[in-house]
């Protein structure tokens, strides 16, 4: 790893003028006096070229120019932070800190084609994110200026500038800080390889179009919906968000096996637990119970795990001194439980999570729990 560190350039390719190379060996006709003859190029490409008085696609001020910014070569370069590296001569990970626009364009010589899967997780434009045009020509004054970052005597009032929903170019902003990164990004994947975007209700749509023209829309694999809040604010009279967006893309889908891999096989016992289910509320009798807890007493709450104890409960020498209920997102109703428990099942409790476990005789050979 050392060596390809040490083997970054001063300065990146120019993707403009690689770009023209490339359609030079393709179609040297197109390229006339050392340029590329547009016209020519639409004559070989016939009815494959669109009409560009009207055509479809997602446009915002200053897409151009987030195309130039991915274009750009860049003149940054790595240093290699040994202090704070740990076994740099043998560990196969790199965790680098910078702009990522820069450290994308850097990556594209070492790293083009060779990453099996990118994971991004972006400003959500809510208002309160921080967004930065990039425009590096600008001195850091005019930056810090054109960015909103000074106030009235020309003090810098933070070192981000921030894209507000009274911003009148407030998705703009966002797409063309999103855009080069994109593109980017998707040099460095393999043929077979994916990429996953987290995002909210603010962007998602914008994000669809932006990747399937980045990517195309054949490789949209899936939008992914990720309950990330159980207990949404209840303060909207309008609706309650709850869950975000986790979109993917490949980027050469034809290249694409199987992204559901094997189950993997459960370490000790499967819980009751399933994050889809409506909370219920099951009620435990003493003798039905293996508490692997510690003697003592454990008050009502919500625990960590994200079930919540209603009632106090006193443990000694494993064994509760009263009934008590928990209340969670569990498969089981309590008559199945109590059916569970009349046919042998006993429920074992490792934790101060107080997570239900049923022990295997209830779990079929598959190793799924049965529902109800």
């Amino acid at each position: 790893m050392s060596e390809e560190i040490h083997e970054t350039p001063s300065a990146t390719s120019n993707f403009q003028t690689e770009l023209a190379a490339q359609l030079a060996e393709l179609m040297p006709e197109v390229i006339a006096d050392g340029k590329v003859d547009v016209e020519k190029l639409k004559e070989l490409l016939d009815g494959d070229a669109a009409d560009t008085s009207e055509r479809f696609g997602l446009f915002w001020p200053g897409k151009k120019r987030a195309l130039r910014a991915a274009q750009e070569p860049t003149t940054a370069t790595l240093r290699p932070d040994f202090e704070n590296s740990k076994n740099w001569d043998t560990t196969k990970n790199v965790f680098i800190e910078g702009d990522n626009l820069e450290v994308l364009k850097i990556l594209q010589k070492h790293y083009h084609a060779k990453i099996k899967m990118i994971y991004i997780d972006p400003p959500y434009n809510t208002g309160k994110d921080f967004v930065y045009p990039d425009n590096y020509r600008e001195g850091l004054q005019t930056y810090l200026e054109y960015t909103g970052q000074l106030t009235e005597d020309g003090k810098p009032k933070s070192s981000s500038a921030k894209n507000s929903a009274e911003n009148p170019q407030y998705h703009s902003a966002w797409l063309s800080m999103m855009y080069p990164r994109l593109k980017l990004a998707r040099n460095l994947l393999t043929e077979d390889g994916v990429i996953f975007i987290s995002i909210d209700d603010n962007e998602v749509a914008n994000l669809r179009r932006v990747l399937d023209e980045v990517f195309g829309e054949s490789n949209f694999i899936e939008n992914y919906i990720w309950e990330s809040n159980f207990r949404p604010d209840n303060s909207s009279r309008v609706e309650r968000e709850n869950a975000q967006h986790i979109l993917c893309y490949a980027r050469n889908r034809a290249h694409l096996g199987s992204l559901v891999g094997a189950q993997k096989a459960t370490e000790g016992l499967p819980s009751l637990t399933k994050s889809s289910m409506k909370e219920t509320t099951l009620r435990f009798e003493p003798e039905w119970l293996d508490l692997q807890l510690a003697d003592g007493t454990y008050p009502a709450g919500e625990r960590k795990s994200g079930y919540t104890l209603e009632n106090e409960v006193s443990v000694v020498d494993g064994k509760a001194s009263a009934p008590f209920s928990l209340r969670g997102r569990v498969i089981w109703s309590q008559d199945y439980l109590e059916k569970q428990v009349a046919d042998g099942t006993r429920i074992v409790i490792k934790g101060d999570g107080f997570v239900a476990l049923p022990d295997s005789e209830c779990v079929d050979a598959g190793g799924e729990l049965a529902r109800v």
